[in-house]
C-alpha cells in the first residue's frame, strides 16, 4: 500500500510512504512503516493520507483510495512501526469486497 501525506487544506504533497497492510474494517485501518527516527513517526499523528490500498486475490487485482487521518503510531522491533488511521468516511461495504467490486 501507498500513502501520500496531505496538506491541510487537502492537497497532496510530493511526500509518499510505502507500507504493508496489517488490518482493514470499515472505519479504519492498520499499517506496517519502516523509519530510521522515531520523531518522523510520531510527526505522523493528527496528518491526513490519500491511501492508495492494492489487494491480490485468485491472481485478481484491485486497488482502492481512501482518505484517514493517523490517529495512533506504535513502535516495535528495528525501526518499525504501526501506523492507525481512521477513514474520513465509512466505507459503504466490506473493503474485500470493495476492492473486488469490479471483477
Amino acid at each position: 500500500m501507498k500513502a501520500t501525506l496531505l496538506t491541510r487544506e487537502g492537497s497532496k504533497t510530493e511526500v509518499v510512504y510505502n507500507g504493508g497492510l496489517s488490518d482493514i474494517s470499515m472505519s479504519g485501518c492498520c499499517f506496517t512503516m519502516r523509519f530510521s527516527k522515531k520523531a518522523t513517526a510520531r510527526s505522523l499523528l493528527s496528518k491526513h493520507l490519500l491511501l492508495f490500498i492494492s489487494a491480490i486475490q485468485e491472481e485478481v487485482s484491485a486497488t482502492m483510495s481512501v482518505i484517514g487521518r493517523v490517529v495512533r503510531v506504535s513502535f516495535h522491533l528495528y525501526g518499525d512501526f504501526s501506523v492507525h488511521v481512521q477513514f474520513n468516511q465509512l466505507l459503504k461495504e466490506d473493503a474485500s469486497t470493495q476492492l473486488f467490486a469490479n471483477h
